[in-house]
């Protein structure tokens, strides 16, 4: 579960980029609308998080109950915010755009497995509450909902 909680982020991203890949074969404008649309998620999604960190401080386990052992250690700065869990609003926002543009079932089913496994190890390894990660999924989910909706009016001239 460590490996997960530190290194699943990365390793979904690198199989969705794959993923892209295999969704549009061909390259062109539909994998650059793709990956544009996953990093406007992530983006939108961060700048939620960090004001939702600032607007409503909670703190990490290991903060708020004394005596709770971290299985991985997190660096000075990540202490300041556990609410919502940005790994867990990355991996959800990179799956949610990619079944939007179209991701067969199975691996919709598969990734979003793998985004699960990566939200459950953030909580096993006692770095967030099961409540920072539902807050991440929630972020991940509106604004995938609202890239949604804004991107036919930014490709308005392009298509």
């Amino acid at each position: 579960m460590c490996f997960w909680a530190v290194w699943g982020i990365y390793i979904l991203i690198a199989c969705l980029f794959g993923a892209g890949y295999w969704l549009f074969p061909k390259g062109g404008l539909g994998l650059l609308v793709f990956l544009l649309s996953a990093l406007a998620s992530f983006g939108i999604g961060f700048v939620v998080d960090v004001l939702v960190g600032v607007l409503r401080p909670r703190k990490r386990p290991k903060e708020a109950l004394p005596g709770t052992v971290e299985l991985i250690h997190l660096k000075p700065f990540e202490y300041w915010k556990s609410f919502p869990s940005d790994h867990t609003m990355a991996a959800f926002s990179f799956v949610f755009i990619a079944i939007m543009f179209g991701l067969p079932l199975v691996g919709a089913v598969f990734f979003l497995l793998m985004a699960c496994l990566i939200a459950a190890a953030r909580v096993y390894v006692g770095v967030h509450f099961p409540r920072d990660v539902v807050g991440g999924i929630v972020v991940a989910g509106a604004t995938t909902v609202c890239i949604r909706f804004l991107l036919p009016f930014f490709l308005k001239g392009v298509l």
